[in-house]
């Protein structure tokens, strides 16, 4: 059983479609600046109270992140 070739229109789109992706990926990998993100993410943002006390309450580390509703 002989299977079908994709069109010429169908091929055209995906190439475009491939080459669109290769050109606008570097443009929006810096726009977005991934490796910040996962800085923010691995960043220490608690520690213990007690560091040698297992029970002790975890207590925030630096300034709180500004949002609109701790301004209110």
């Amino acid at each position: 059983m002989a299977t079908k070739r994709p069109s010429m229109g169908l091929m055209l789109i995906k190439c475009l479609v491939v080459l669109y992706d290769v050109i606008t990926f570097p443009i929006y990998f810096l726009i977005q600046k991934p490796w910040e993100r996962v800085a923010r993410h691995e960043a220490v943002r608690a520690r213990r109270l007690v560091e040698s006390d297992p029970h002790s309450p975890y207590v925030r580390v630096g300034q709180p992140v500004q949002h609109y509703v701790r301004e209110c």
